[in-house]
């Protein structure tokens, strides 16, 4: 909708009574004008009306008091690129945006650690554009968040999920491509917003841009297992409290620490399949069924 929509608002109400008989005009009835949608969204909100029961909905100040205000709330102005559809010296351009945003973010760490250099991010980039992911404020064309997914062999993913290596000691010849029919150890390299963009939001979880960029995440590793790749490993370090809590709220499992005392988390593709909505974020718990219903686990690589 060419970024012009903010948030839908929907009201339900458990007096609806018309809602019974819906399966008399729609091919299949759904119950969610009583009692809401079975997918939750930050891009959309429920509001339950007790009072009202069908048809009440059209009461002039309900209208005028509840929806007409919003209609000068500020949409969203995000999307979503992926370097597969970009060319190296756009993906080159992004990454130095990156740099600063990290920076930001990650203060001493950042300085402390041993970040990923420009030539590096070109070396990987030349043997999977695919990696890199960015988030542009489409107002000025600028980034303002990124994540990156990275397939490795075996023996790096097996240092990684340790702490024995960083992000920044993986090798072009460690990374293996998005191709169809391999079998792929995931690491998500980062997750990432630019404060002001998490200030201006309230954060990273629950909020519309870290929604988008969760979904087009998740968008990423069921497109890579679409194309009939294997899943085996899925790892990540979370650098903040927010990269933490994104963790958790996925359902991930925490292996080991980076020498910095980070939290390393894994999970292979077999214990992915048997998380449920009790072990994840209700908002991350639909993205998590795409990624599961899409899985082709395997214990070993052929």
């Amino acid at each position: 909708m060419k970024d012009q929509v903010g948030q839908v608002i929907t009201e339900t109400s458990k007096k609806d009574w018309l809602i019974r008989f819906s399966w008399l005009v729609t091919k299949s009835g759904s119950p969610c004008g009583r009692f809401g949608f079975k997918q939750k969204s930050t891009f959309s909100k429920e509001i339950d009306v007790t009072d009202f029961s069908h048809s009440d909905f059209n009461d002039k100040n309900r209208f005028e008091k509840q929806f007409l205000l919003h209609l000068f709330d500020e949409p969203v102005q995000l999307k979503v690129v992926h370097g597969g559809d970009l060319d190296m010296r756009t993906i080159l351009k992004y990454f130095k945006d990156t740099e600063l945003i990290d920076k930001e973010a990650y203060g001493n760490d950042y300085n402390n650690s041993k970040p990923v250099t420009l030539d590096m991010a070109k070396q990987w980039a030349l043997m999977e554009k695919n990696i890199w992911s960015f988030m542009i404020e489409t107002f000025n064309e600028t980034v303002v968040g990124y994540f990156n997914v990275m397939a490795v062999d075996d023996a790096t993913m097996d240092k990684f999920v340790l702490g024995q290596i960083s992000e920044a000691d993986i090798l072009a010849n460690n990374i293996k491509r998005f191709e169809q029919g391999t079998h792929l150890n995931i690491i998500i390299m980062a997750v990432s917003l630019d404060t002001q963009t998490q200030e201006r939001w309230g954060g990273v979880i629950g909020s519309k841009p870290g929604e988008l960029i969760t979904a087009a995440l998740s968008d990423k590793l069921v497109n890579i297992t679409n194309n009939g790749s294997k899943l085996k490993r899925i790892a990540c370090i979370a650098w903040t409290p927010a990269g933490q809590g994104l963790c958790d709220a996925f359902g991930l499992i925490q292996t080991s620490n980076t020498i910095l005392g980070h939290p390393i988390y894994g999970i292979t593709a077999e214990e992915l399949s048997k998380l449920t909505s009790s072990d994840v974020n209700s908002v991350c718990y639909w993205y998590l069924r795409r990624i599961q219903q899409n899985l082709k686990p395997v214990t070993s690589q052929t």
